[in-house]
């Protein structure tokens, strides 16, 4: 039951993006990238926010770049862990204060960020008070058989209507590490941390 419901499920999608083949997405606003960031660091409710002794541990200043993949659902096997990939079942499934958080119509729109925008770095300004390194200085350190811990976050990935962004906050460590998936939402007074979901950890 599980398997037509994904089949007739892939099939919709199809649909929805022949239907959209002509349409013309615009890319996320910068502007809203940065706001959605400061939303995460500032929220006191997370591990890892300004004010809190884990300042200690480095901010990447660098987002790392998350694909919204389509699964393979013919394979018996489930696919190794890929933490540079969402599923976009994942993201459609997601509930937040109980109901459903992400519309099937912004299913086009998380295939065409895939490739747009595939780096982007914080500004320092916005960082003051927080210890930042970048992901090549935590790979020199690995490189040179040094523990790492640090932390990054991804590109935030945003709804069609550019309300609603995920994003996803890592704890990078040699011998541990986990990652929170974060929902935020636009309201009036700016982006704001709604919900948040363990993605995994080891």
């Amino acid at each position: 039951m599980s398997r037509l419901f994904i089949i007739t499920f892939l099939f919709s999608l199809l649909s929805c993006r022949n239907d959209n083949s002509s349409q013309t997405y615009s890319q996320p606003d910068q502007a809203d990238i940065i706001k959605i960031v400061e939303a995460v660091i500032n929220d006191d409710s997370l591990s890892f926010h300004k004010g809190q002794e884990t300042n200690q541990i480095p901010l990447s200043i660098n987002l790392r770049k998350l694909q919204v993949i389509v699964p393979d659902t013919t394979s018996e096997v489930p696919p190794p862990p890929d933490h540079d990939k969402v599923s976009i079942f994942n993201l459609f499934n997601t509930v937040v204060d109980q109901q459903i958080f992400f519309a099937r119509a912004d299913s086009s729109y998380f295939l065409f960020q895939n490739n747009i925008i595939k780096t982007f770095t914080l500004d320092d300004k916005m960082l003051v008070g927080i210890k930042t390194t970048t992901l090549t200085e935590q790979q020199q350190i690995a490189n040179a058989h040094q523990p790492v811990h640090y932390y990054d976050l991804t590109i935030p990935i945003l709804s069609a209507d550019n309300k609603k962004a995920y994003v996803e906050l890592t704890n990078n460590c040699s011998n541990c590490g986990d990652a929170i998936a974060l929902f935020l939402q636009k309201e009036v007074s700016g982006w704001t941390v709604v919900g948040c979901q363990r993605r995994w950890m080891y």
